[in-house]
């Protein structure tokens, strides 16, 4: 049996991993708990998927109905605020990195003993940008939180080696909720979508694969970075 946890889930490229991992023929031997401010889409589910009600913002993170060994920790919180510098003020910084990273950290830290009980060997999955890989005008929120993202996951993936595996997906532009922003402007998507060479942004599935790869599969992958993004970082 492999225990994994999701911080979010409920939609976009969490809920499309869930779905990827649930599709399995052994799904009977996955468990999912989920930590999500929904779970509307969840119930469509089939398999073990357990939802607990949890916002980011303000839920400090129970492990008391966790199961004593974790194989696998997916943290999908982020935020996209698209901002010239000289608006900014470091507050803005401060509470972008918070629920980018901080909050990770304070959730992972509550689950590395589970994970290193696991019979198998675990998996961390964090989410960067394309952005750090090619930069890009009124990205510095971005590129500041999720930069620190890419420099924890390397160092993690020494220090906790052979036990622990934390590797590092950075898509480019997904067509989730949290980018319709961008995806609901016809000008602004335009733009996007001339900048890949596939000509085309991504979608939750084509992220979801490679985060239930990741999970599933006890691999010799750790410390990277992944760049499912149309070859735009190229």
């Amino acid at each position: 049996m492999k225990n994994f946890i999701f911080i979010g889930g409920s939609y976009g490229i969490g809920y499309s991993s869930i779905t990827q991992l649930m599709s399995k023929k052994d799904q009977s031997d996955i468990n999912v708990h989920v930590y999500s401010r929904s779970s509307d889409n969840l119930k469509d589910l089939k398999g073990n998927v357990v939802h607990t009600p949890f916002d980011i913002s303000k839920d400090e993170f129970d492990t008391t109905h966790l199961p004593e060994t974790v194989d696998g920790f997916v943290y999908l919180p982020g935020s996209i605020k698209l901002k010239p510098f000289h608006t900014l003020k470091p507050e803005d910084f401060m509470e972008d990195y918070n629920i980018n990273f901080l909050k990770m950290v304070s959730i992972l830290k509550k689950l590395i003993p589970a994970l290193k009980k696991s019979p198998h060997l675990p998996c961390v999955v964090l989410f960067s940008s394309v952005v750090i890989q090619k930069g890009m005008p009124f990205h510095s929120l971005v590129g500041a939180s999720k930069g620190a993202i890419e420099g924890f996951v390397k160092n993690m993936a020494v220090e906790y080696a052979p036990k622990i595996r934390f590797n590092c997906i950075a898509p480019s532009l997904t067509n989730t909720p949290l980018a319709k922003s961008i995806t609901s402007n016809p000008k602004m998507l335009e733009t996007s979508i001339s900048k890949h060479p596939l000509k085309r942004i991504g979608e939750p599935e084509d992220i979801g694969k490679l985060v239930s790869y990741l999970l599933l599969e006890d691999s010799f992958m750790t410390g990277q970075i992944f760049h499912p993004d149309g070859g735009m970082s190229v």
